[in-house]
Order: structure tokens, then C-alpha cells, then sequence
């Protein structure tokens, strides 16, 4: 528990009412019972929100009778910080749980914590403060930077390199072989992929997705990117930086993302292509050539989202217009009748 006054002072707002009343943690005004604290954006909000069990409200609206509120001038910075105050992870605790295997040739530091049946390979580097929770595997030669987070069940191929401030998330794959064939015969050959990841700082990486190694060289992730789950990033893919991927974007290999880029979910990329910065793409867009100025492009194959949008208005004004010539195909030919 923590009081409405402590949770004040965190995010620098002001208590209206009992500043000692106890909170457990956030929730909706529909589901909250007392100990909650909820969130009220507007004065719609802020009826629900006293009408509710909640015990306090967040709101950056004037305070007033009722519930004890915290007021704020941004509602969603403070719950953004709030929701860190009152999220409950399990960490392992520092140290190397007696249930994982880590190499003798592994390089820790003191302060890494490493929780039951994690892996950690010959020649890996762990920085300080990296948190490895159960069933991660760690594969030799990879390098975690400072702070990191590897979530259950992350997978770091070897080699693999990632910054520091990292969120790997449950069951990504970082640095599996990238899909390469040659036909050779009527068969498809593998060709070996030998190059690495490479992940910058302040990274995450969301569940279950996948970058694969480079053939040569490295599949690169900017400092910053923000990656949702169910991704599929390519071998020898250039990321920059502060790029958000959403869920279920497939980028092809050696395609070059620009910084600052926002793939929208379901947006595929063709291998090969460049992105230039500052360019965002609506869900489900199919980018089958290079996008080589910034700004916001939607629809297959993409194309600025306005002509997207015109062509859309075109579409449905079209069984309108096959009625009118219709029409007027009916009337020319009886004007062509009474001519005759």
C-alpha cells in the first residue's frame, strides 16, 4: 500500500481530500474496488470515476466534493508513472540461482541476477544490473549491456550483441539464421548465415518476435526502436533509430529502415528496400517499393496515405456513377430511337 499524499509527491500533483488514503494499485472505474486509484481524462470520466468503488481519483479536472482526488496537469504522464509505482514483476534476486547453468568462461557482473533453468554459454558478457529471468538462453560470445531485462523463455542466439537498457521480452529470438536459399538442381540450398545481431541501447523487443543474423555482417536495431510482438525482422535489415514496429510487421532482409520511422501492424516491407526517415505507415500496408520521402503512406502497394484516401472515396462513389451512366445510356438511346 501506499498513501495518496506519497503518490503525489512522485508525480509532482496536489491531493484534494485525504491525502492518507491507502492505494493498492490502478484500475478502470468499472472494474475498481477500494484501494483503487482511477483515472478521469475529462468531466465524463470524472462521473464514472465517483460513481465507482475506486477509493481515489487521478484527474487533472478541478477538484470538487466526493472521492479524495489527485489532481495533475497531464493525466497521462502521471499514470504512465504510476503504472511503473504499482507494477508487480518478478525479478530474480541477484545472483545465480542454483537451478541455471552458466559457463565458467562467462564474464557476470556482481550484481547480475539470474533466475532457475536460465542458460548462459562460453564467453557471454553480462553487464551490471542484467535481470535474466527463468529459461532464457544465452548463447556464447553474446554481449548484454548494463540494466538489461531478458524476459522468460528470450532466446540470444550466439554472438548476439544488445545494448543496455534492453526489454527482451517472453520468447523473442534474437539472431536465429536468417532464411536464405539457392536453387541448386530442382533443390534449395541453405546458404550459411554467419553474421550477428546487433541491438542498441534502450531497445525493447517485444514477445515472440524474431531478427535473424546477417548472412555477413549485422542485422542492426537502433537505439531507442520500440518493437511490438509477433515481428519478423530479416537478415541483414539496418533499423535506425527511435523507430516504433508495430505487432505483426514482416520487413524483408537487407531492407534499410530510416530513424524515427513508424511501421504500422501488418505492414509488410519487400527485402532490399530503403524507408527514409520520419516515414509511417497505416496498418497493413504493403511497402513493394522504396519510400524515399518522409511522411504518412498507407494501403497496397503503399502510396501517400491522401491518394490512398482519394482512391478509397473513388471506390465508393463507383456503384453511384455505374447507376448514372447506366441512366444516361439508357436516355441516349432513346434520343438515338426518335433521331432515327
Amino acid at each position: 500500500m501506499i498513501t495518496l499524499a506519497e503518490l503525489a509527491e512522485l508525480v509532482g500533483g496536489r491531493v484534494f481530500g485525504d491525502g492518507g488514503t491507502n492505494i493498492r494499485t490502478m484500475n478502470t472505474p468499472d472494474r475498481a474496488v477500494a484501494g483503487d486509484l482511477v483515472f478521469a481524462t475529462d468531466d465524463r470520466w470524472l462521473a464514472a470515476a465517483e460513481a465507482s468503488q475506486a477509493s481515489a481519483i487521478l484527474t487533472s479536472v478541478d477538484a470538487g466534493a466526493g472521492k479524495p482526488k489527485l489532481v495533475v496537469v497531464d493525466v497521462r504522464q502521471a499514470t504512465q508513472q504510476l503504472l511503473g509505482v504499482f507494477a508487480r514483476t518478478y525479478h530474480p534476486e541477484i545472483g545465480i540461482h542454483p537451478l541455471a547453468f552458466v559457463s565458467p568462461t562467462a564474464t557476470l557482473a556482481s550484481d547480475v541476477a539470474v533466475g532457475p533453468f536460465a542458460c548462459i554459454l562460453d564467453s557471454a558478457v553480462l553487464g551490471s544490473g542484467v535481470v535474466v529471468h527463468p529459461f532464457v538462453y544465452v548463447g556464447d560470445g553474446c554481449t548484454i549491456g548494463n540494466d538489461t531485462v531478458l524476459f522468460p523463455g528470450a532466446k540470444l542466439m550466439p554472438h548476439s550483441v544488445v545494448g543496455s537498457r534492453c526489454n527482451l521480452h517472453a520468447g523473442c529470438v534474437i539472431g536465429e539464421a536468417g532464411f536464405g536459399y539457392v536453387p541448386d538442381g530442382g533443390q534449395h540450398r541453405r546458404i550459411p548465415q554467419i553474421g550477428h545481431v546487433a541491438i542498441g541501447d534502450d531497445v525493447d523487443v517485444g514477445a515472440n518476435t524474431t531478427i535473424d543474423r546477417a548472412m555477413v555482417g549485422a542485422t542492426i536495431v537502433g537505439d531507442g526502436t520500440k518493437i511490438d510482438n509477433l515481428v519478423q525482422i530479416g537478415h541483414n535489415v539496418r533499423i535506425g533509430s527511435n523507430c516504433i514496429i508495430v505487432a505483426q510487421v514482416a520487413i524483408g532482409g537487407s531492407a534499410k529502415i530510416g530513424d524515427n520511422v513508424v511501421l504500422g501492424g501488418q505492414t509488410g516491407v519487400a527485402e532490399h528496400l530503403e524507408i527514409a526517415a520520419g516515414v509511417r505507415t497505416g496498418g497493413g500496408t504493403g511497402v513493394a517499393r522504396s519510400l524515399r520521402n518522409p511522411g504518412d503512406y498507407w494501403g497496397f502497394p503503399a502510396r501517400p496515405m491522401k491518394d490512398t484516401l482519394a482512391a478509397m472515396a473513388a471506390t465508393n462513389r463507383a456503384p453511384k456513377m455505374a447507376q448514372e451512366v447506366a441512366e444516361l445510356r439508357r436516355r441516349l438511346e432513346e434520343l438515338e430511337k426518335r433521331l432515327g
